[in-house]
């Protein structure tokens, strides 16, 4: 049996960055995308740390690591090479944070349209 569940948010996050692994830019489905925190997640555990990478990627200390602004789409080879890998501050790390921040509006807009069409069905 798949483990993929359909959600709003990840339908968002594919459909607003163009059905593409941000990595290596191969197309991808939306049933294999996994959902890449390109700040990872568990630093969320280490706020020092936390807070000095958010510095030197140009993030304001009250960035939402949980957000559209940090969720971008990756195919699952290059989600499970990243893992929990702590990018350092190269420009194309932050041209890929500055995209997901401005589509995250698009993104969480998508997204709430779909709940809203499933709760009117």
């Amino acid at each position: 049996m798949s483990r993929y569940q359909f959600s709003p948010e990840r339908f968002a996050i594919y459909s607003t960055h163009g059905e593409r692994c941000y990595l290596c830019r191969c197309a991808i489905d939306m049933q294999s995308m996994q959902v890449d925190h390109v700040i990872p997640e568990h630093l969320l555990d280490h706020p020092k740390e936390l807070e000095e990478v958010l510095h030197q990627l140009g993030r304001a200390k009250t960035f939402n690591v949980n957000s559209y602004e940090n969720w971008l789409p990756a195919c699952g080879p290059c989600n499970n090479r990243k893992r929990g890998s702590i990018f350092s501050p190269a420009p194309i790390v932050i041209i890929e944070l500055d995209k997901a921040s401005q589509k995250s509006s698009e993104a969480a807009a998508l997204a709430a349209k779909i709940v809203t069409q499933r709760d009117l069905t």
